[in-house]
């Protein structure tokens, strides 16, 4: 797909230009905190399948080479004109540095970032036809990552988003299209308290424009 040859290109062009490079560091440990998150994945006939997604995650990092987390929450499905309950959802994924470089203009991260959602909930058509299903999806992207100023680092990712929507009643919706892969980029901002809070806004799009927002707080 474009946008990831066009990601690739950045990541590699920009590895050949920081040539020799200091390694950057963090304040290792591990953090709490909880987030918001909303995604349009899909669509079914001509609707959008998005989903509001919010919990708690713990996290975790070392000084240089690798952050992961693990999610646990809730997510509500929309799909016009079905409903669909708030059902258990789980997560986890990380990021993994290949290159943290100080001693440029404007100190850059890039690495690449990848995770892995599932979620039930029970789907109701407008006859009252009802079906149990189970929602899972993944990220695979590029990370490039600059340190603008003191505790505020701007970020985008881009790559593949994969989902699967899985229906005991099979006839509730039409299986076409139920299982896509899309382009997904992810644009965002973190902001850091003395290396112990941090908190993160960003914008995504897949098959639609979406939000979240992270609080953690480090230790």
């Amino acid at each position: 797909m474009k946008i990831n040859k066009l990601v690739l290109g950045v990541a590699v062009v920009a590895g050949c230009v920081l040539g020799q490079n200091v390694w950057a560091s963090d304040v290792p440990g591990f953090s709490v905190g909880g987030f918001y998150e909303s995604r349009v994945d899909n669509r079914i006939d001509s609707q959008e399948l998005s989903f509001s997604y919010f919990g708690g995650r713990i996290g975790v990092r070392d000084t240089r080479w690798i952050e992961g987390f693990v999610d646990l929450g809730v997510q509500a499905l929309t799909l016009d004109p079905y409903e669909s309950d708030g059902g258990g959802c789980f997560g986890a994924g990380g990021t993994f540095w290949f290159l943290r470089a100080e001693d440029t203009m404007v100190p850059l991260d890039i690495g690449a970032y990848g995770s892995y959602h599932t979620a039930n909930s029970t789907i109701t058509s407008s006859t009252g036809t009802s079906s149990d299903a189970r929602y899972g999806w993944y990220q695979a992207q590029l990370v490039l990552r600059g340190d603008v100023m003191e505790g505020v680092r701007p970020y985008v990712r881009g790559g593949v988003m994969g989902s699967e929507l899985d229906l005991a009643n099979s006839s509730l919706i039409p299986e076409d299209n139920l299982d896509v892969v899309n382009p997904a980029v992810n644009i965002g901002i973190e902001f850091t308290l003395e290396s112990k809070l941090t908190i993160t806004v960003e914008g995504n799009y897949s098959e639609g424009v979406g939000g979240a927002a992270h609080l953690d707080l480090w230790f």
